[in-house]
């Protein structure tokens, strides 16, 4: 057998791990025709028989490794991710050096690239909240990535107990999530303004574990980083609003106007 059973594999992507050269060489098949199939056809129009004839392999063999579409794109999100997982592995080494505030500019400028140097990426990105299982798949992935931002923070010498920084590390993950389809729907120069806004963003929101305390004209405490920028960017409330922006679908107002210009609107519900 060149394969082994996928019982152990995160989110049971996999029907079998492929371990042998032809295996691998199979299964990357399958990913690239499923990659332009779901950028032509979309998710809903996607079919394993239709992957596995752009793939040029009989319906039977991709079920050897996968056992529906949603474990497909299961995989190429994970594909598509991996390199974020990598650069925050190596950004905890800067956050120990204490250069936290390039540390984040820089992982948003990876999430920016990865996202942008994928061709599928805007279809991936739908995929995931257009069926159940992806749904689901996409917030224990974004736990992941909560987590060891989290850790980085921790590493930094963030000054705040573990559940509060796992609890703003969480709101950043949300904020990465809810702008990604922008940074790929948008020109290269406007993607660039976008994640220099939604890093200044960050930066910001983030400085309260570092940084020095301020008061606003509420005289409410946070925390005021030597390079804040945004009026309310250390208000959760109000990088929360953002979040329900993007999954309230609002149209015609980017995610970063809102958290700069938005503090007591209330979203309009949806008709």
């Amino acid at each position: 057998m060149d394969c082994r059973l996928a019982s152990r594999c995160p989110w049971k992507s996999w029907r079998a791990i492929p371990q042998q050269e032809r295996s691998r060489e199979r299964v990357a098949a399958i990913l690239t025709a499923a990659s332009r199939q779901l950028t032509k056809y979309g998710f809903d129009a996607l079919n394993t028989r239709q992957i596995a004839a752009a793939a040029k392999l009989p319906p039977g063999l991709l079920y050897h490794y996968f056992p529906n579409k949603a474990a497909i794109v299961t995989q190429l999100a994970e594909q598509t991710v991996q390199p974020l997982r990598h650069e925050l592995t190596q950004l905890l080494g800067k956050a120990k050096a204490g250069s936290w505030r390039e540390a984040i500019r820089q992982l948003v400028g990876k999430l920016t690239a990865v996202y942008r140097g994928e061709p599928a990426a805007a279809a991936i990105l739908q995929a995931l909240q257009s069926d159940p299982d992806l749904r689901r798949f996409n917030r224990r992935m974004n736990e992941r990535f909560a987590r060891m931002i989290a850790k980085f923070l921790r590493a930094g010498g963030a000054q705040s107990d573990s559940r509060s920084l796992l609890r703003s590390a969480r709101l950043v993950v949300l904020i990465c999530d809810a702008v990604a389809p922008d940074l790929v729907a948008v020109s290269r120069a406007e993607a660039e303004n976008l994640s220099d806004e939604v890093s200044g963003l960050l930066v910001s929101y983030l400085g309260k574990y570092f940084g020095r305390i301020w008061r606003n004209l509420s005289g409410r405490d946070f925390a005021r980083s030597a390079d804040h920028h945004h009026p309310f960017a250390c208000d959760s409330q109000v990088l929360a609003l953002a979040c329900a922006c993007r999954h309230r679908q609002v149209r015609g107002l980017h995610f970063y106007t809102i958290a700069a210009n938005t503090k007591s609107e209330r979203i309009p519900r949806r008709s």
